[in-house]
């Protein structure tokens, strides 16, 4: 997917989200995205976490376990 399709379809997500607090904590998600050193918040969580990381990428290789980004933002 291209830059600009990326944007624009985070864009449509966005606009159609009711949810305040959602749309608060993707907001706050971005400002510490925005300010984090390289690794900062891979190097804070512990081993287990890690793993457990790990695994869920590992998973999200098979398209079976994905799940479909319009479910994700459904209304509620």
């Amino acid at each position: 997917m291209t830059r600009t399709k990326l944007i624009n379809s985070i864009s449509e997500l966005i606009q159609h989200i009711n949810d305040q607090e959602l749309l608060q904590l993707l907001y706050y998600m971005h400002i510490r995205h925005s300010s984090a050193k390289s690794g900062e918040l891979w190097n804070s969580i512990s081993p287990e976490q890690k793993e457990e990381v790990l695994k869920a990428y590992e998973e999200s290789k098979n398209d079976e376990n994905l799940i479909p980004v319009e479910n994700i933002f459904k209304n509620k």
